[in-house]
């Protein structure tokens, strides 16, 4: 299969509309996104950096960076850059849940000062913001960082679906379903979701 762009069109945002970008990184095979690394890593800071940033592009760029981990290569997005983007209050909110769980996928080569100042900021998230979703994801990032040992993050999750009668919490039971399918039932999970569905009524 063909991938059907240039490095020079990933890295120049003016050159097309952000409804182009996603497409052509969707034209990418898995298996060769790594050949464009440091363009899509360019692409990523650039776009975020635009007043109205392209969302699907971005988001788009986050689930490569956890498919690039995945296959044990180097990450797309720099962590710093996530963190700028996670700690933006006017960002949109599944692009700030996008980029707290990339913070959570280890990235191969990762420097250790790196990965600290990661955790910190990922602990505050978890024990300071007011969105339970976010909590949820930001407990699930540390889970994947820590190699499930860190304590606060395993008493969120467990906070989470003890508290699941609550609607704000619906988003966060769905999402740990997704990303914790071993720590949380299919079963278990669908009946806390029409509990939480239930009170809300």
């Amino acid at each position: 299969r063909r991938v059907t762009l240039t490095a020079e069109e990933l890295a120049t945002r003016g050159a097309v509309s952000g409804e182009q970008l996603f497409f052509l990184l969707q034209s990418i095979p898995v298996e060769q996104v790594h050949k464009f690394s440091e363009e899509i890593g360019v692409l990523f800071a650039s776009e975020v950096a635009q007043p109205n940033p392209h969302t699907p592009t971005l988001m788009c760029i986050l689930h490569l960076h956890r498919k690039q981990a995945a296959l044990l290569r180097p990450g797309l997005v720099d962590p710093g850059r996530l963190r700028g983007l996670v700690l933006r209050p006017s960002a949109d909110l599944d692009l700030r849940l996008g980029a707290v769980l990339a913070l959570g996928t280890p990235v191969a080569g990762l420097q250790i000062p790196a990965e600290a100042s990661t955790v910190e900021a990922l602990e505050e998230l978890v024990s300071k913001s007011p969105q339970a979703v976010v909590r949820a994801a930001a407990a699930i990032a540390l889970l994947g960082l820590t190699k499930y040992t860190h304590t606060a993050a395993h008493l969120e999750i467990q906070r989470c679906l003890l508290e699941s009668t609550r609607a704000e919490n619906q988003n966060a039971l769905r999402m740990i379903g997704e990303e914790l399918p071993d720590m949380v039932s299919d079963g278990y999970l669908l009946y806390l979701l029409l509990c939480a569905s239930a009170a809300g009524r």
